[in-house]
């Protein structure tokens, strides 16, 4: 009988391998495991998941929403951030206000112009404004009184309220000045 033959048929020796074999295998699967999350509780990983704070991106601007050169609104992109300091879903509700910027004062929220609420409580509220290329939202609030007024500076205010009672919020100021040569073509081409 070869040699190899012989020490494969052994019965101490097939006993060794599968015993070295479990060890190796079992100690693989339970590296990473969910139960091995050091000291931290449930109720900490939810705390250190949760939207610590949020920042409206200067993506953010005042814009047309069909085919013409008048704008109709404000498009705000928007990023809730962890504890970490990376992107995450949010559950809740929003509240936009759009403020004429007040010069030379603590608060500078101005006049009160516009408010926008939004929900943000399903699944299908999710798909409608996530990007998951930017991990951003994005919403197109609509102006509904005439024509945005140019030329000013505005604030607008963010107010983020989860079920659980977390509120948060986010301040941007921008400027919305229009070109008038711009807005002749348009405005000579409406009915």
């Amino acid at each position: 009988m070869h040699a190899a033959a012989r020490f494969c048929s052994s019965p101490g020796t097939w006993l060794f391998t599968a015993a070295a074999c479990a060890l190796l295998f079992a100690d693989g699967c339970g590296r990473g495991r969910v139960s091995d999350l050091g000291d931290l509780t449930d109720s900490q990983l939810v705390q250190l998941y949760s939207p610590r704070r949020i920042e409206v991106l200067p993506f953010t601007k005042v814009r047309s929403f069909d085919d013409d050169s008048f704008p109709d609104g404000i498009e705000v992109c928007l990023r809730p951030l962890d504890e970490m300091g990376d992107p995450v879903k949010v559950y809740g509700n929003l509240h936009f206000e759009l403020f004429v910027w007040r010069d030379a004062s603590g608060d500078r929220a101005g006049e009160r112009l516009e408010t926008w609420p939004q929900s943000l409580l399903s699944p299908a509220d999710q798909k409608i404004f996530w990007d998951r290329v930017t991990s951003t939202y994005t919403f197109q609030l609509l102006w509904e009184g005439g024509r945005f007024p140019s030329e000013r500076k505005y604030l607008l205010r963010v107010t983020f309220q989860s079920p659980g009672g977390v509120r948060l919020f986010a301040e941007y100021p921008f400027e919305f000045r229009v070109d008038p040569s711009e807005m002749r073509p348009a405005a000579s081409a409406a009915p």
